[in-house]
């Protein structure tokens, strides 16, 4: 991916250079299809999408406004704090030009990126809707791969309410299916839910097999946001292991990825880790320190509505209780 984001950079100068506005902007789209997984930090991510888009809105172009609107939908969403509004007109666009011009696979991956918003944003009725809907262009398209997919975020969604084993016979179903096909990159997305499932049910020796089969699929790949969130959860499961040492490193280094990207609040659940690890210990001023550091990161700000959100905070609850701190 590293090498496919150079060719693209400088398929992107020569575009330029020739005066094609569209082959510049399917380019930029393309070098941030590699940036996404390669690790490009958010901000080169936000700066090429925003370019490319206003090339396709200047040219008229609307399949490539649909897709773009998706990926900074999606950015704003994988960033995980604020711009949340921006997020949903970003998908709104998206499948509005999709209909404008009636191609379904641009409506289905809206449809399938809205449903993994509102489930972020804790407003399930909304991305179950979306998840539905998506499914039933899906069908009519017969392109059972994004089924798989939108299965995983269903297993997700239900993750989120609570519903474990409901969750894990879909994310189960998704993972043979994607492990079937060969779909490698979607196949970890599933496994690091999946993983999570086991741990919330309390099931720790399947989510760490769960979180290193993930692991050991990226090895090579590069893939730095699925392996910053796979070493945060395998992180969960060795604390809850009481393997503390482990499951520090792996917290240091999902913190450290994160951070490289720009997913600052997405490191926030790693230092809330690190914070536990610390009060554990009874390392009381390492544990607060870590917790001023969250909190001045996310306080007053919009996060995303999530299992790990409510755990980083009653993280930093229970340390500011315990320290007597107004925070």
């Amino acid at each position: 991916m590293s090498e496919a984001g150079h060719a693209y950079r400088q398929m992107t100068r020569h575009a330029r250079q020739a005066d094609d506005p569209m082959l510049e902007c399917r380019a930029m789209n393309a070098q941030t299809e590699a940036g996404f997984f390669s690790g490009m930090p958010t901000d080169e991510l936000f700066d090429l999408l925003t370019s490319a888009l206003a090339i396709a809105e200047e040219q008229d172009q609307k399949e490539q406004m649909s897709i773009l609107h998706v990926k900074l939908g999606l950015l704003r969403t994988a960033t995980a704090m604020g711009d949340f509004e921006q997020a949903e007109q970003n998908l709104h666009r998206a499948r509005q030009l999709g209909e404008e011009i009636g191609d379904p696979a641009r409506i289905s991956i809206a449809l399938n990126h809205l449903g993994l918003f509102y489930t972020s944003c804790g407003d399930y009725r909304r991305a179950e809707e979306a998840l539905r809907a998506c499914q039933a262009v899906e069908r009519e398209q017969r392109v059972y791969w994004r089924n798989w997919e939108t299965l995983h975020y269903l297993g997700a969604l239900r993750m989120q309410i609570g519903h474990l084993d409901s969750a894990r016979a879909k994310l189960v179903r998704a993972c043979e299916q994607l492990d079937r096909i060969g779909i490698r990159h979607y196949e970890v997305r599933v496994r690091c839910d999946l993983g999570l499932v086991h741990h919330l049910a309390d099931e720790q020796a399947q989510a760490r097999n769960e979180l290193s089969r993930a692991l050991t699929l990226l090895d090579g790949y590069g893939v730095l946001r699925f392996e910053a969130l796979a070493l945060t959860r395998l992180g969960y499961v060795l604390e809850a292991m009481n393997h503390l040492t482990e499951a520090g490193e792996c917290y240091e280094r999902g913190c450290e990825l994160h951070h490289q990207m720009g997913q600052h609040y997405l490191a926030m659940n790693a230092q809330a880790g690190l914070a536990r690890i610390a009060a554990l210990r009874d390392n009381n001023e390492a544990a607060l320190d870590r917790a001023v550091t969250i909190w001045e990161t996310i306080a007053g700000k919009e996060t995303v509505a999530t299992i790990e959100t409510a755990r980083t905070l009653r993280t930093c609850y229970t340390i500011f209780e315990a320290h007597d701190d107004p925070r």
